[in-house]
Parts: structure tokens; C-alpha cells; sequence
């Protein structure tokens, strides 16, 4: 068989279950109609039995007897299925959800690459998928399971070329044709007869789950595998200014039985073991059969007065105006573009939780809720004042020797929003406030700030901490990954982190400079000290030197899922 459930863009991972029998074997498929716009092999309603809809159950157009099945039929069903086939795909789109559809069917003739393009986008399942994918943005997953019983196939010319043969129904069907393409003659032609014919099927049972998830669900999953996945950019969307796209093809299907949660949507089953239904199709366009290869029988038809136009019945006409008709066939059911799949681009939102950041000079980070900013002015020692910094430094505010000025960025309150998630793995600190981000430990630096004519001062929103004649400034810090193993955090403004215990965290989309500012704490009885979880400071008990990680926009590059978890 065709391999179950190949797939191009949705993935399927095929896992072992417990032993369940299931006997399945049957042929009257061979030889109906099957109109490949309208089917669907999930069926036509997903609340019901599914039956594909794509099945012309009363449109034979083969005419097969029990002398010529012997020769023409290959038939090896009543196989009993010891352990069925189970799966999981996912989809997110028309497109990929097409490819689903077409891993078990393979079909060939005259006029089909016209109409493949457009398999079962005019089913009703099919549409509900793509409102819920392209429109809604969310993921189907699906969780299969196949009992694969019976394979028949068709013995298609030149073998047995005197056996071939059409029912009378399809024959007269055919022979009132108009020999002059009429558009509208050949489409109602189509609609009674089918676009193909099944030449090939395995029949059995399936039974499906359908799962429904949001794609950031999606892409949380996605981002936990070691692999490329796409890039970043910054643009508008959503209200964010930076975006990440995912390309799902270079995900390995292996992985997909792992990914679990979404709301069940439906369950589907298509057959039952007394009564089987197709799992795997092959299909014949039906032009193939407007042939002189199937009108063996045409005296017949001349003497039962189906066919009047002699022997050739003006076939080649008739097969060239039926591969019309396929070519024009969608756009004529209002069907004008082929499937796509939506861009699989989701908004890079600050992560979850209350936290803040040292102020850069092009200001606090954008998003729909913005960050609350305040100010901290700490006096630095008067007598002889070693204060310094990393020249050209990107810190908004006032640095200077006495009284250097500070400015934060805080974030205060979570966006509530489906693509906010927690910090990534990695090392480096922010500024804390109230409860640290999950995956953080707290710890603070204290300063203790010049005593004579002490001239502090404060406003706005600031980090947890003490601002009085003296200052601490609380953080929040982990190291549960490498500094060099790249995270994904919004990239359309610069902004800070803190240098923990490792060099700079690196940062997908950004560029990183160290920088560096000093204050000259208070002379006598210093009480300078750091506490906890803080960042690098060498000077933790006398001038402390913090260590500022800058960031800004760079030229984009491949994402590699392994450099930005850890």
C-alpha cells in the first residue's frame, strides 16, 4: 500500500499498541466514481460514521463480471490486522491538511494534474479545517487509528486488453456528450460521474480524535526541539513589534507523539469490521476511460441503441473536451485558488511575569501594555569620587561622578495574552518586582550611598528595593543554561539584562555589548554589600562595578531551536 499516511508538511509518528484484531476484505469499490473536489477520506461530518462523500456509490463505470473479475481484479483482503496502525498529525493550514488527505491516495491519468491541486477543497470538513486553521489560527492534531484489512486493485490496459470494458450507463453517459466542448454539459457530467475512478483500494476501519490547539500551543512545542525553525523579524503585528516565523517542515515526525493537551474538537470512524470502508485509494482520472481500450463492447452499445455514432463514438473529442472540463471543474464550483497554508508567525511578547530593566537611551520596550518607568538618583561619594563607566555607554540617564541618575523600565502586570511565555533557560538577571519569574532565584545589591548632605532622590516606578539616604536594588536572577545558547526575546527595540554568573546572555536577532558602571560608595563605615541571587560584581563589598548586557538589532539569520532553549 501506498505508505499510510505520508505526509509532506503534517507529520506522523507510527507507535505499537496492545494486540486488537480486526478482519476486513472487499471490492465493490473498484470501478465507482469518485469526484476528488468534493471527498473527503475523513468522511462528510465529522459527527457521524464517516463515509467518504467523494464516493459515487451508484455510478459504475466499469463493467466487471464474475468471468472477467477473475483476470481483472487482484484481490489479497481478508487479511486480519493484528496490531492497527496509530499516528498522530498535526496541520495547520489548507495545504498541509491536503497533503494529510493525499498521503494515501495516488492518482494518475489524463487531465489530473489540473484538478489535484484542488483535492477535497470543496468538502465540508475540509472547510471547517481551513476556517480553524487560516482564519482562527489554531492546530488540529489528530490521534489514528487504522486497521488495514484489504487491498484490491483494477489490471489496467495493455494486460487482458480484450476484457476491459464500461458499463452501459457510463457508455450512454458518454455517448450524448456533445462532441463540441459545452462547458456546462461536461460540468454536470463531472458532478454525476465523478472527476476519477477507483482503480485501487485498502479497505478497513479508522478511527480518528481531533485536537484543537492554538499555534502558540503549537509553537511552545515546536521551540523544545533541536533543530532549525525559522527566523525573526521585526514588523508589526498584533500589536507586537516583533515576530517569529516557524517553518514546521523541518520538524522530524518522530517527535509528534509527544505533543499533548488542546481542547477535543471530534472523534471520526470510518468503517466498522462487517462493514469496511476505503483507507487508501487508487484513482483513474475518468477521462482515462473515454478510451477505445474500454469500448470493447461497442457493438453492443450500437445494438442496444445506447450509442449511435459508430464505432469510434468521436472518443478522442470527447476525452479532450472531458480534460477540459477537469481543468476548468474548480473554478466552476467557485473554487479560484489552490490551499495554502497560513504563515505559521506569531508575536514575540515579553515573558511572563512582573520584572524590570535598566533604561536604555532609545527608551523602555514596546507592547500593547507598556512598561511603567521610574528614575533613582543615588549620591556617590564627594571626596575625590572614583566613579566610571564603559565610555559611550547606551544607559538612559545622567552618569556622572557625584550624582548619576538611573532609569528603569517595569513591566507590572501580565498581558493575559496567548503568546506570553515564561523566561527561556539560560543566564542572566532582571530587575525584580514582586515575585520573581518562574525559573528565577531573588537576591539583591545594596549601596551604601554618600552620607554628608546626602541627596537621593526618586520617582515613578521602580524595582522592589530600599530608597531612602541609602540604596538596594532587588533582582532576579537564574543559570539553568549557557550564556551562548541563544533566547528568544523580543528584538524590536534595545534593551538590558544582567550579567550573572557567565558572560552576557546571548540573544537571537541581537547583538550584545558589555558594559560596565562603578559607583564610589560612601568612605566611612562602608556597608556595601550584595546579597542572593545577584549580578556579577567583583566589588560586592566596597564600589560596586555591575556589569550591563546591551542589546540591539542585527541582520537576521537562521533560527536553530537548540541556541535558544536551554
Amino acid at each position: 500500500m501506498h505508505r499510510f499516511l505520508t505526509l509532506l508538511l503534517v507529520l506522523v509518528f507510527v507507535v505499537t499498541v496492545n494486540h486488537v484484531e480486526c478482519s476486513v476484505s472487499d471490492s465493490h469499490f473498484i470501478g465507482l466514481g469518485y469526484n476528488i473536489l468534493l471527498g473527503n477520506p475523513d468522511g462528510g461530518d465529522l459527527s457521524q460514521v464517516g463515509v467518504d462523500p467523494g464516493i459515487k456509490t451508484t455510478r459504475h463505470i466499469l463493467r466487471i463480471t464474475p468471468d472477467t473479475a477473475s483476470k481483472l481484479i487482484v484481490n489479497d483482503g481478508g487479511r486480519t490486522c493484528v496490531t492497527p496502525n496509530n499516528a498522530t498529525s498535526i496541520f495547520y493550514g489548507a495545504k498541509s491538511y491536503q497533503k494529510y488527505l493525499l498521503g494515501d491516495i495516488v492518482t494518475f491519468g489524463e487531465g489530473d494534474s489540473s484538478i489535484k491541486p484542488f483535492a477535497f477543497t470543496g468538502s465540508t470538513v475540509f472547510k471547517d479545517v481551513d476556517h480553524r486553521t487560516s482564519l482562527n489560527h489554531n492546530v488540529i492534531r489528530d490521534t489514528i487509528s487504522v486497521c488495514n484489512g484489504g487491498r484490491t486493485r483494477y489490471v489496467m490496459p495493455p494486460l487482458y486488453s480484450s476484457l476491459h470494458d464500461i458499463s452501459d450507463e457510463f457508455a450512454s453517459a458518454v455517448c450524448n456528450l456533445p462532441v463540441t466542448y459545452d462547458r456546462d454539459a461536461y460540468r454536470q457530467f463531472l458532478d454525476i460521474w465523478g472527476t476519477h475512478v477507483i482503480v485501487g483500494v485498502e479497505t478497513g476501519t479508522k478511527i480518528v480524535t481531533r485536537y484543537e490547539q492554538t499555534d502558540s500551543q503549537l509553537a511552545d512545542f515546536l521551540l523544545s526541539q533541536d533543530i532549525k525553525f525559522g527566523s525573526v523579524s521585526v514588523e508589526d503585528y498584533m500589536g507586537y513589534g516583533s515576530v517569529v516565523y516557524l517553518n514546521v517542515s523541518n520538524f522530524h515526525h518522530n517527535d509528534y507523539h509527544k505533543m499533548h493537551g488542546g481542547q477535543k474538537d471530534a472523534s471520526l470512524s470510518i468503517g466498522t469490521a462487517s462493514s469496511p470502508q476505503p483507507v487508501a485509494y487508487k484513482l483513474a482520472t475518468i477521462a482515462t476511460f473515454i478510451h477505445e481500450n474500454y469500448f470493447n463492447n461497442a457493438s453492443v452499445f450500437l445494438n442496444k441503441g445506447i450509442c449511435d455514432e459508430g464505432v469510434t463514438f468521436y472518443l478522442p473529442a470527447r476525452q479532450n473536451n472531458t480534460i477540459m472540463a477537469l481543468a476548468e471543474y474548480a473554478a466552476a464550483k467557485g473554487i479560484l485558488s489552490e490551499p495554502r497554508d497560513p504563515d505559521m508567525k506569531l508575536p514575540i511578547t515579553w515573558p511572563h511575569g512582573t520584572y524590570g530593566f535598566y533604561k536604555a537611551r532609545t527608551g523602555c520596550p514596546i507592547t500593547p501594555s507598556r512598561f511603567a518607568e521610574g528614575w533613582r538618583r543615588q549620591d556617590a561619594e564627594d571626596d575625590s569620587n572614583t566613579n566610571y563607566w564603559t565610555s559611550d555607554i547606551h544607559l538612559a540617564g545622567t552618569m556622572e561622578k557625584n550624582k548619576p541618575v538611573f532609569y528603569f523600565c517595569m513591566k507590572t502586570a501580565n498581558e493575559n495574552s496567548n503568546y506570553e511565555r515564561d523566561w527561556p533557560s539560560g543566564n542572566y538577571c532582571v530587575l525584580k518586582k514582586g515575585g520573581c519569574p518562574t525559573g528565577f532565584t531573588g537576591g539583591s545589591v545594596y549601596w551604601d550611598d554618600e552620607d554628608s548632605s546626602n541627596a537621593n532622590g526618586h520617582s515613578g516606578t521602580l524595582p522592589d528595593g530600599e530608597y531612602d539616604s541609602n540604596t538596594r536594588l532587588d533582582f532576579c536572577c537564574r543559570s539553568d543554561g549557557f550564556s551562548k545558547r541563544k533566547i528568544l526575546l523580543p528584538i524590536d527595540r534595545p534593551f538590558y539584562l544582567m550579567r550573572y554568573t557567565s558572560t552576557c546572555q546571548e540573544v537571537f536577532g541581537m547583538s550584545v555589548k558589555e558594559e560596565v558602571f562603578s559607583i564610589d560608595t560612601e568612605n566611612l563605615f562602608n556597608k556595601d554589600k550584595c546579597s542572593g541571587a545577584h549580578p556579577y560584581d567583583p566589588n560586592c563589598n566596597r564600589n560596586h562595578e555591575l556589569h550591563y548586557c546591551y542589546y540591539e538589532y542585527k541582520a537576521p539569520e537562521p533560527v536553530t531551536v537548540s541556541t535558544i532553549i536551554g
